[in-house]
């Protein structure tokens, strides 16, 4: 593309971020997960075919990175050296910058539907069916390997100091210890947990129960507030980096935006036609980016205050 059209593609994409309208960045079949890169510039997305890396500004080529698997699950560590992607019974690493492999694992896992490094990005969560592990980054190997759940593993989140974390399942939401893997605290709940995440500094954390939005306090494990914002049930929750606000989606193919201190909404949008799968914030918390059941990236601009 010749650099007038592609400023022209960059300054029109920005203009519709900024007038409200949400940005589409592509549509992938089979969509299940996505998440920005560290620095913000791509989105990896779980697809039907392998990962696929959108470009957040300007009209390019998305890059397909291949599995031979229905991928489920995407995350980048925050050190921005790794791209890892998890599917039936196998799970790959990337360099993030030069995409070259870096390994693959593998073994009885059953669907990797998530995964979490460690903020200093040298271990990594993964969860299958009922069990959680941790592997060492540096050479894949595994330092153990628990059944925490009594069903599926929906989603799984390290908190900022990488000694707890927290796991959804089709049963509860649990708190377990990194090193150990021992379960730390069973969140009392009437249904399935599917999505949780800590807030910046670790004193929270948020869990998507049903169409409950569930906030607790990490130290005392005391919930500090529950609301019901949706229609349908929360697949995604993700806070911004600072911790002004938080981000869900729903079965009911809305995003919404929420004040994390009170359990207040503070904005809705609606412009997906099905139901929203996962979000994820911009590193520099002014973007939120979410992804749907009919492969559909959409950008948006966070509201100001």
């Amino acid at each position: 593309m010749p650099k007038a059209l592609l400023l022209l593609a960059l300054v029109f994409g920005l203009w519709l971020v900024a007038s409200g309208a949400p940005e589409e960045l592509g549509t992938v079949r089979g969509l299940a997960d996505l998440a920005f890169s560290h620095g913000g510039t791509r989105v990896a997305v779980a697809a039907t075919n392998g990962v696929y890396l959108l470009h957040t500004w300007g009209r390019r080529e998305p890059v397909r990175l291949d599995f031979r698997a229905a991928v489920s699950s995407v995350a980048y560590s925050d050190t921005g050296q790794y791209l890892a992607a998890g599917a039936w019974n196998q799970i790959r690493v990337w360099d993030a910058d030069s995409l070259e492999l870096v390994y693959e694992l593998s073994g009885d896992m059953g669907q990797v539907r998530a995964l979490s490094f460690t903020r200093d990005g040298r271990l990594l969560v993964g969860t299958g069916w009922g069990e959680v592990s941790l592997w060492r980054v540096e050479d894949g190997s595994v330092l153990w390997s628990h059944c925490i759940h009594r069903s599926t593993v929906y989603d799984v989140a390290v908190s900022p100091d990488g000694q707890i974390a927290a796991s959804a399942g089709g049963d509860r939401a649990v708190l377990w210890d990194v090193n150990e893997g021992a379960v730390i605290h069973e969140f009392p709940g009437s249904g399935s947990a599917w999505t949780v995440d800590f807030s910046p500094d670790g004193a929270l954390l948020v869990v998507g129960e049903g169409k409950m939005v569930r906030a607790w306090d990490t130290s005392v494990r005391h919930e500090l507030y529950s609301v019901r914002g949706h229609g349908g049930c929360i697949w995604g929750v993700s806070f911004s980096p600072d911790g002004r606000f938080l981000a869900s989606v729903s079965l009911d193919t809305t995003v919404r935006v929420w004040d994390p201190e009170y359990g207040e909404l503070i904005h809705t949008w609606d412009e997906h036609d099905k139901s929203v799968r996962a979000v994820d914030v911009h590193p520099q918390g002014t973007y939120v980016v979410s992804g749907c059941a009919n492969g559909r990236v959409l950008l948006w601009e966070v509201p100001g205050d």
